[in-house]
């Protein structure tokens, strides 16, 4: 478990159920010499977590990362992409900061899941997989309908954000789901390469 900025990482173990590639090209090259190219992950609908995957593979010791002429294709989809509600709090009344008996949404998680295999990238037959690996991560928003909850009298009497005074911990739900993305992504590329890298 990891902690980035309020978020805590969380990651479901992903490993290769093998203990060698067992796959040459030829008697001279084996995988720790394969041309890898990775396609776009179907699911991906901005580009960012094929970008994380590549990023961190083009780092990777075992696999050359290529974009032509590659051995083998790294074949990604995402089967779970879900956001939801794990942290509650009572409501506040706008003005005076009384609690309301009613519970509003103040932390969430996203998870993210992926189903990947490796190829022949000259036939399309599947060499390895398929293989799930999957992660997530927790964030905490504040909640823009109540004044209370985002600003402060300072002593001097002015209003003052309590945003500022964060370190980026608290944003809106809609800006914690959108910093989380990253973490979550390169956690997963991560995975990804180290299962590789044990083939």
């Amino acid at each position: 478990m990891k902690t980035l900025w309020g978020m805590t990482l969380y990651a479901v173990g992903f490993s290769f159920a093998l203990t060698s590639c067992g796959y040459r090209l030829s008697e001279e090259k084996d995988s720790a010499s394969c041309k890898m190219a990775i396609s776009y992950v179907r699911g991906d609908i901005d580009g960012r977590l094929t970008d994380a995957i590549i990023n961190t593979m083009s780092t990777s010791s075992k696999w050359q990362y290529v974009q032509d002429q590659a051995d083998v294709v790294l074949d990604i989809e995402v089967v779970q992409n879900d956001r939801y509600h794990i942290g509650y709090k009572y409501d506040r009344v706008a003005s005076t900061a009384q609690l309301i008996n009613r519970l509003i949404p103040s932390e969430g998680r996203r998870t993210v899941r992926l189903r990947l295999q490796l190829l022949d990238a000259t036939r399309g037959q599947v060499l390895h997989g398929p293989y799930e690996v999957e992660a997530f991560a927790d964030y905490d928003f504040v909640n823009f309908d109540t004044y209370k909850d985002l600003a402060f009298v300072n002593q001097a009497g002015v209003a003052e954000s309590v945003l500022s005074f964060s370190l980026g911990q608290l944003d809106s739900e809609e800006g914690g789901k959108c910093a989380v993305e990253d973490a979550v992504y390169h956690h997963l590329a991560e995975k990804i390469v180290v299962g590789l890298d044990h083939l």
